[in-house]
């Protein structure tokens, strides 16, 4: 599933979440976190792709004002 998220498959965001949702109720731990793991992974990508344009400003060191 991860690597399906990381090709950006069509329709992942829909099939592919509601699936690993489905693994987390998994009775194999490895399973279960597993998808926990690849969840939180779309998630920090959907935030990048939703704030990457505002991220420029925000990476940027501050300027000491000594």
């Amino acid at each position: 599933m991860r690597v399906l998220l990381r090709a950006k498959m069509h329709g992942f965001s829909g099939w592919g979440i509601e699936r690993l949702v489905g693994q987390l109720y998994d009775q194999s731990l490895s399973v279960a976190m597993t998808a926990l793991t690849v969840l939180e992974e779309a998630c920090e990508l959907k935030v990048r792709a939703v704030f990457s344009p505002f991220w420029g400003y925000r990476q940027r060191p501050l300027k000491n004002e000594n």
